[in-house]
């Protein structure tokens, strides 16, 4: 019997300081592996893994302030600390991995670098087509 998920977030209160908005969002959770999208995971046992995620996202002041945008163009950085998955390779060792990640909100799929489109499609097939992305 597949364990349950569990998932405890927050988004913090919006610091303004000059031009600048920031929000931070912290989550902390604990999956079955088999809740995951399919990829390199599958076909091994169902363990649990836990993540705690720490992100930042910022904006301009103007922009959150702005009524006429549906929604801010901004860059986030993430930080996450994670149980060390099956595809690392090394079986039932203790240990975590810690990774970080940064980048920006696009304001449309032709907003994505050159390089990146045929990737996506590649390893999520449909997905840059999808209804509403």
């Amino acid at each position: 019997m597949t364990p349950p998920s569990e998932f405890l977030g927050r988004v913090w209160t919006p610091h303004t300081q000059g031009p600048e908005t920031w929000v931070d969002e912290d989550a902390v959770a604990k999956l079955p592996s088999d809740a995951l999208p399919p990829g390199p995971h599958d076909g091994g046992p169902v363990r649990m893994l836990s993540l705690g995620a720490m992100t930042t996202y910022r904006a301009r002041s103007a922009d959150v302030a702005d009524p006429g945008l549906a929604g801010a163009p901004c860059t986030f950085h993430l930080r996450e600390l994670a149980s060390l998955p099956l595809w690392f390779g090394m079986g039932d060792a203790v240990g975590k991995q810690l990774w970080r990640v940064s980048g920006r909100k696009l304001g449309s799929v032709d907003e994505i670098p050159p390089a990146l489109p045929a990737r996506i499609e590649r390893d999520h097939p449909g997905f840059v087509s999808a209804p509403g992305l």
